[in-house]
């Protein structure tokens, strides 16, 4: 080689071997396989910190504590064989701190030595970059593992490249039999408006819904709320679509529930409303009535039928008893109405109105009957089951304007777990159903779903107050039981009243004689309304009792020091100004312990009842009354055994 040429060698030999960026060392292996430093360059010398004589003739581990005997004899083999070496290590700086390097050696030789020459490169930079993209996909997992949305991945060809986890588990899948596969292969019933959302995103569209049905393989419905968008690759065109999706169904049924639960709450609250109400204007409103009542009645048992004034009393008096009915219905609707519960038979009780209801339809509408003669008994306060098959009556008839069926039945019936599960207000046991069907026009479903609120009412204006069945669904709850109504336009209703079955035997059902009880014991009458007290002494009076009256309780007990004689029996008002009824009752029961006790009122405020239920051995009439009926309830009560108060 001509002199010139072996300057340039020289000189690009010495160019490779001073580069900065480039650290080499020169290393020589003796016969143990020991590698010796005989030479390196100044980036090598820098990166380990080491100055040329302190480094230079040295052994490997020096710089290179942590490579093996057995590596390095691996590497010479692999280097005397003519083949290149790569290998990752950890270089010591002098200050005992370590770094990472990637090695390259060759095997070259000089004057007939063999050296290693090895090129490292610092690893620092790439293994921190690596652990920032380690740390940025843990990360990444971890926000898309915990994500709410499930997320899938497609190329442009809707095949699947990622799944997260939510995604598998969600729509039941395993990773293997996605990954690679057609979205509409795994899912190949996938509806339309979904596939049109998978094309819009492919041109760069993004679809969204809040809600939306899906329906599994298994036949099983879920909501989901779901977003398809496009993803781009580094050039800006489109690579494909990502689909979030998140079942929703769970909250979609918190929601219902929610609703329900206000829709409970709103119908407690119009129902505390009107209870107030009924509560606030029933004991004037029924002093009234009462004294109306009353004294009507006792008019019209003077007065001749032909007189004109005897029809314009009836038709007062079928005015006063028509606005106790909505009184009644009011504090029925709102459970504040005092009841007195009987174990009695329905079949009994629903063939004595019979008359009454065929009344009621008029001739248009027949009325036909198929009750149970051998009848479990229920508990159940019998005015109140009469309201309540009155109320249906009623709106059978207006259902039926040209006439039709109307059936009563009655029946023993078990209801199942599986029944009260789909009917949330009804209880498992034995129970008696009362059903009540006619052949009238039916109800939409919208219509059904109202028809127990408070002055809902289809009827046109001045036909109805809206409260009838929302009476009628108070009462049946009052009793403890559930009713459910089945009705289809043009096919007719049904309402179907379960009540729970009880122990014991059933009452007979009183029918009224002709003419009034009379008697002759002594009555202590407490009224604070004036008209009322007047009527009840005149009642009391025209049948044979002697009557003690007395406008409040102070009065009543200054009247008994007066009064020599014993108290057979005291017919009070419940909810007087000072001393209410109980407490004056417990009062005389000190000075006359054998007297009986009649409450009247027409609303206790729950002075003698518990959540509108009398209290055990309590006797009870609700105003408004009736002549007659006080005389029958004086005259049971006084026939019956000293009731403890």
């Amino acid at each position: 080689m001509a002199p010139e040429r072996l300057w340039e060698a020289d000189e690009l030999r010495r160019a490779m071997f001073e580069r900065p960026d480039l650290a080499i060392f020169v290393l020589e292996a003796d016969a143990a396989g020991d590698l010796t430093i005989v030479d390196a360059n100044e980036s090598a010398l820098a990166s380990v910190g080491y100055a040329r004589d302190e480094l230079i003739g040295r052994p490997l581990a020096t710089v290179d504590p942590e490579v093996s005997r057995e590596t390095v004899l691996a590497a010479l083999r692999e280097l005397e064989c003519g083949r290149p070496i790569v290998l990752e290590t950890r270089h010591r700086r002098k200050d005992g701190s370590f770094f990472d390097v990637e090695v390259r050696g060759v095997l070259v030789r000089v004057a007939g030595r063999g050296l290693v020459l090895s090129v490292e490169l610092d690893l620092s930079e790439r293994k921190r970059a690596q652990a920032r993209l380690a740390h940025s996909h843990a990360l990444m997992d971890y926000v898309i593992g915990h994500a709410r949305s499930a997320i899938a991945v497609h190329d442009r060809e809707l095949r699947y490249i990622y799944v997260s986890d939510r995604y598998l588990k969600e729509y039941k899948v395993a990773e293997r039999d996605v990954i690679g596969k057609h979205h509409y292969d795994v899912f190949p019933d996938l509806p339309q408006k979904w596939r049109d959302a998978h094309q819009r995103a492919l041109r760069g569209e993004v679809s969204s819904a809040e809600e939306d049905p899906y329906q599994r393989a298994d036949g099983t419905v879920e909501w989901t709320r779901w977003e398809c968008r496009p993803w781009y690759e580094s050039d800006g065109s489109i690579g494909g679509i990502i689909v979030y999706t998140e079942v929703i169904t769970d909250r979609k049924r918190a929601e219902e529930e929610r609703r329900a639960l206000e829709a409970q709450l709103q119908q407690a609250m119009k129902m505390e409303a009107v209870g107030r109400l009924a509560g606030g204007i029933a004991h004037d409103f029924n002093n009234l009535l009462t004294a109306i009542l009353g004294n009507a009645d006792f008019a019209l048992r003077t007065i001749s039928p032909a007189d004109p004034l005897h029809r314009r009393l009836r038709e007062i008096g079928d005015a006063a008893q028509s606005a106790a009915s909505l009184t009644r219905q009011l504090l029925a609707f709102s459970r504040k109405q005092v009841i007195e519960p009987r174990v009695l038979d329905l079949s009994v009780l629903a063939a004595r109105l019979e008359r009454l209801l065929q009344r009621l339809l008029g001739e248009d509408v027949q009325l036909r009957f198929e009750l149970s003669r051998e009848l479990a008994p229920v508990k159940v306060d019998p005015g109140q089951l009469e309201q309540v098959l009155v109320n249906l009556a009623v709106n059978a008839r207006d259902a039926m304007p040209g006439g039709g069926e109307l059936v009563i039945r009655t029946a023993d019936a078990w209801l199942d777990e599986a029944y009260c599960s789909a009917h949330s207000l009804a209880h498992a046991g034995e129970h008696v159903v009362l059903s009540v069907s006619d052949t009238g026009e039916g109800m939409t479903e919208e219509v059904k779903r109202h028809i127990f609120e408070p002055f809902f009412t289809t009827k046109t204006l001045g036909r109805g107050t809206g409260l009838g069945l929302a009476t009628t669904f108070g009462i049946v709850r009052q009793a403890g039981g559930s009713i459910e109504v089945d009705s289809e336009v043009g096919c007719g209703t049904t309402f179907k009243i379960y009540l729970p079955a009880v122990p014991g035997q059933a009452s007979p059902v009183a029918r009224p004689n002709d003419e009034p009880p009379r008697g002759c014991e002594t009555v202590l009458l407490v009224e604070d309304d004036e008209a009322v007290r007047r009527l009840a002494h005149d009642v009391l009076a025209s049948l044979g009792y002697a009557v003690v009256a007395a406008s409040d309780g102070t009065q009543a007990l200054a009247r008994l020091e007066e009064h020599p004689c014993a108290i057979d029996l005291v017919v009070t008002d419940v909810v007087m100004p000072g001393m209410n009824g109980r407490v004056l009752a417990e009062k005389v029961a000190r000075i006359h312990p054998r007297a009986k006790v009649l409450y009247a009122s027409g609303y206790t405020d729950d002075v003698i009842a518990h959540q509108g239920v009398l209290h055990p051995g309590v006797h009870f009439i609700a105003k408004p009354y009736t002549p007659r009926a006080l005389a029958d309830k004086v005259r049971d009560v006084l026939g019956a055994r000293t009731a403890a108060v």
